[in-house]
């Protein structure tokens, strides 16, 4: 799929996601914004001691960062 004239994978992405200790679900989606522009969102099953700003972190030492999910969403 592309998003914002990129190719982007959304697997990649989840993959990432779910080698980290303590996410034990991630599933990342397209959000189309009232802009019409496109951006990944990641939904994640993960520990209480996970943080998101290090989730981001991790995730942009491993991924372009067009594969970045831009809002992360936590689930129980």
């Amino acid at each position: 799929m592309k998003i914002n004239g990129r190719l982007v994978e959304p697997a990649e992405a989840e993959q990432a996601l779910r080698s980290m200790d303590g996410v034990h679900h991630a599933v990342v989606l397209p959000r189309q914004l009232a802009s019409g522009r496109y951006q990944l969102v990641a939904h994640l099953v993960a520990d209480r001691s996970v943080s998101i700003p290090a989730v981001r972190a991790e995730l942009r030492k491993v991924l372009p960062l067009h594969l970045v999910p831009a809002l992360f969403l936590r689930h129980s």
